[in-house]
């Protein structure tokens, strides 16, 4: 069985161009991918997912990330989601947290392949593209951190400013800063990255992973001295999915900003 979604999205053009993101809520996603779904076969799994899930209400782009932990080898996956409606995040919620996402009879989270789920929904102070994202975001970096400062929304909404320009300086191609009022981790940023320059393209872009860990925009959240940062991960952006809908003409094709080496449809 196929979750089906009531309400697709319109068929309008949202730009993606560089600027202001037109985006007022977030869901994401992190698990343990096992070895259940070989590489290989994971963009037929991506694209079956993409049909269903982009049909949220108010869906903007989902940035797909895929890293390999260097010491363990394993691999983890997820998902990082805009949307210009707060209940396409919440759906998106239902769907990984109460199994409403339904496929082949199985919930998404009850997949052998699947492992470890953290989940969050948030809403975005500020998100904005410095670069083409169909063109210049090939790495993702995803922080989050834990506090229960009072005011918090307010203070992140002065800060955004300060932020964005420090992303904008740092060379970033995209920034979103997020605030959760209902989770333990209140405060996450997802910040996304061009790949370096003279990059072998038939190799793992480790370079451009390296360079991205180490950018310190996350850094002008310090002023927040009750801020503990509690996850921290850099990743290739696997695929990129923009809104689906079904029959329509105009749908924008997944994007494999990392294929090769990785492969892609």
């Amino acid at each position: 069985m196929v979750a089906i979604i009531k309400e697709p999205v319109a068929g309008i053009d949202l730009g993606y161009r560089p600027g202001p993101i037109r985006a007022t809520a977030s869901f994401t996603g992190e698990f343990l991918l096992g070895d259940g779904l070989p590489i290989d076969e994971a963009p037929l799994v991506i694209q079956r997912d993409r049909y269903n899930e982009a049909q949220v209400q108010g869906f903007n782009r989902k940035l797909l990330p895929m890293s390999i932990d260097p010491k363990s080898g394993r691999r983890h996956a997820g998902g990082y989601y805009l949307l210009d409606k707060s209940e396409g995040a919440g759906t998106l919620l239902n769907y990984y947290v109460k199994d409403e996402y339904v496929l082949d009879t199985v919930p998404i989270l009850k997949r052998g392949y699947f492992f470890d789920p953290a989940c969050h929904i948030w809403n975005v102070v500020g998100a904005h593209d410095f670069r083409p994202l169909e063109t210049s975001q090939h790495v993702v970096r995803f922080q989050r951190w834990r506090g229960k400062g009072t005011g918090m929304r307010e203070r992140l909404d002065r800060l955004w400013p300060a932020l964005r320009d420090r992303a904008e300086e740092a060379g970033l191609a995209a920034a979103w800063l997020l605030e959760n009022d209902r989770q333990d981790e209140t405060v996450g940023l997802v910040s996304a990255r061009e790949r370096a320059p003279d990059t072998d393209r038939r190799k793992p872009d480790f370079t451009s992973i390296d360079a991205l860990s180490r950018d310190t925009t996350g850094a002008a959240l310090d002023v927040f001295g009750e801020l503990e940062k509690s996850f921290d991960r850099t990743s290739w952006i696997f695929s990129i999915w923009f809104p689906y809908r079904r029959g329509g003409t105009d749908n924008k094709a997944t994007l494999w900003p990392n294929s090769p080496p990785f492969p892609g449809l």
